[in-house]
């Protein structure tokens, strides 16, 4: 079950591409490099700061739907995750 204010999306395969700001490729790597990319967001509205005087109960919420979310993806891309069984 993935709640209706998550949103997923799966790329296999896609391609890395050079971004000076955040890291480097390898020149003879350009154009070579693949990975495989889950995102996942929540559209709910629950602020990104958490006051205390307002407490935690919209966060533990949230977190039980990405929890739900996160386990529905795992078994849509079972080959995505790594699950260690010791």
């Amino acid at each position: 079950m993935i709640p209706a204010h998550v949103t997923y999306a799966y790329q296999e395969g896609a391609t890395i591409i050079p971004n000076d700001e955040f890291y480097t490729v390898p020149e003879d790597r350009v154009g070579k490099e693949k990975v495989d990319i889950l995102f996942l967001i929540s559209n709910a509205p629950v602020s990104t700061a958490s006051m205390p005087e307002k407490g935690s109960q919209p966060y533990t919420g949230l977190a039980t739907d990405m929890k739900l979310a996160m386990d529905s993806l795992m078994k849509k891309f079972p080959t995505f995750f790594y699950v260690n069984e010791d």
